[in-house]
């Protein structure tokens, strides 16, 4: 769960979608007319960048149902600790589910605070006062929330169930729905609703890094403290 560095890898989904895209190329090539003496020209002049389709996008935040078991011999051991990573995804699943889908204001004000309390200025360039915040404003790719420390203690409990529950259980099925249900039922942030009413809002937040997770998606290049990027 925790990246260092890994090679980029494509899902089955996408080398389908870059075979067909080559078969295609190969046709339109041929049945124009033009010839090359080079085997790997089309290969070599593919598009290879895959645009993640709307479906595809909304599905992450698709809540899991409730009729699933949790998890009850989950072992409680710890796990590597990434702080600003962890932070950083912490803070990228609340914008992602509670601002930009949701958009819960109660939850928001519950959740985060201004950037202006988050961050300060220090000889022309404004910096984290918290040291390991300092990613969320580094980060090109993700944007992120800056979120309550009782936040970021109630995900970290939460990735160490995940993590946890894969080394013990994977592949079961309806994994995800189980660890869902494990880390509501094991962690009570994610069961309180605060100053919203919604008994959803909380609860489905781990749903993102649950499938982020079991889909295998991977970091793209080398994993460095200002660019974590999702494919």
């Amino acid at each position: 769960m925790a990246p260092t560095f890994q090679k980029r890898t494509r899902s089955a989904t996408d080398i389908k979608k870059l075979a067909e895209r080559l078969q295609k190329a190969q046709m339109n090539f041929w049945g124009s007319g033009q010839t090359t003496t080079d085997n790997h020209f089309l290969i070599e002049t593919l598009d290879y960048q895959i645009q993640e389709e709307a479906e595809e996008a909304e599905e992450a935040f698709r809540p899991f149902g409730r009729d699933s078991v949790a998890y009850k011999d989950v072992t409680d051991k710890p796990i590597p600790q990434h702080v600003e990573y962890f932070r950083l995804l912490t803070g990228y699943v609340v914008a992602k589910y509670i601002r930009k889908q949701e958009k819960c204001e109660q939850c928001l004000a519950d959740l985060t605070i201004p950037k202006r309390r988050a961050c300060r200025k220090e000889r022309n360039r404004i910096v984290t006062r918290n040291v390991h915040d300092n990613i969320i404003v580094t980060s090109r790719c993700l944007k992120s929330e800056f979120c309550r420390e009782h936040v970021h203690a109630a995900f970290n409990e939460a990735y160490e169930i995940l993590y946890n529950t894969i080394e013990e259980h994977m592949p079961d099925l309806k994994i995800g729905e189980r660890i869902q249900e494990t880390i509501a039922d094991q962690v009570p942030f994610f069961k309180g609703k605060g100053t919203c009413t919604s008994d959803d809002h909380r609860r489905n937040l781990p749903t993102y890094v649950i499938k982020f997770v079991l889909k295998g998606k991977n970091f793209k290049g080398s994993i460095r403290p200002q660019c974590v990027r999702l494919q």
